[in-house]
């Protein structure tokens, strides 16, 4: 039982590590300055609380038991299963957490998928895909919800890596692909502008556009 919490931890530290990896490596290399490596060590983010989880626990645990397990030819066994060997399950992990409150802290990393938007029939956006965590709180004691809290993290890097990747994509395009009425012009349309997440509070991000600037020759 002394090795359940730590164990827990070890895997909340690796499911954080995974949720602040962006999944394609950055194009413009990092330097390691001290500034850098304060920066990182603060790291910031969004987090959005996800409402009514208690009722929320308590609709999907009735529709798996109610709707899902009973179109399995032996769901319904399985259901009254489960319902019988949960609380125990429940109390035994609550008495390894050896804590009376029973709360414990879980984090979980998930990655919403890569995706490729078509602009037209030359030019296609490739979206990177998106890792984020999961922080789930578990009461695993007494008899009400064992899942009070869930909270969804996005990292500020993992915000920086979408934002610099689209913006390279987006300054490679040629804009006389967007529409006809640009073909008079002799050379490619390339915008080019910089993009950044920056943090006024803790609380408040905000994203900023600088240095935009378009070259437009049209013919002589």
């Amino acid at each position: 039982s002394a090795g359940f919490v730590p164990t827990v931890n070890k895997h909340n530290a690796a499911s954080w590590e995974a949720a602040e990896t962006p999944s394609t490596p950055m194009r413009r290399p990092s330097t390691d300055t001290m500034e850098s490596i304060e920066s990182r060590a603060r790291q910031h983010g969004i987090i959005v609380e996800v409402p009514d989880v208690p009722e929320l626990v308590d609709i999907l645990t009735d529709y798996i038991l109610r709707r899902v397990l009973p179109t399995w030819r032996v769901g319904r066994i399985c259901g009254r299963l489960l319902q019988s060997i949960l609380p125990p399950i429940r109390a035994f992990l609550g008495d390894l957490i050896g804590d009376r409150s029973g709360t414990i802290q879980a984090v979980i990393s998930v990655s919403v998928p890569g995706q490729r938007v078509s602009l037209n029939p030359v030019d296609t956006l490739r979206i990177p895909a998106i890792p984020l965590a999961i922080i789930l709180d578990l009461h695993l004691t007494g008899s009400g919800p064992p899942l009070s809290r869930v909270r969804v993290a996005l990292a500020d890097n993992i915000m920086g890596h979408v934002l610099e990747t689209t913006v390279t994509q987006v300054c490679d395009f040629d804009l006389r692909n967007m529409d006809v009425r640009l073909k008079g012009f002799v050379e490619p349309l390339n915008l080019a502008f910089d993009l950044q997440v920056l943090w006024d509070t803790p609380s408040t991000p905000k994203v900023v556009m600088q240095n935009l600037h378009l070259r437009m020759r049209l013919p002589s």
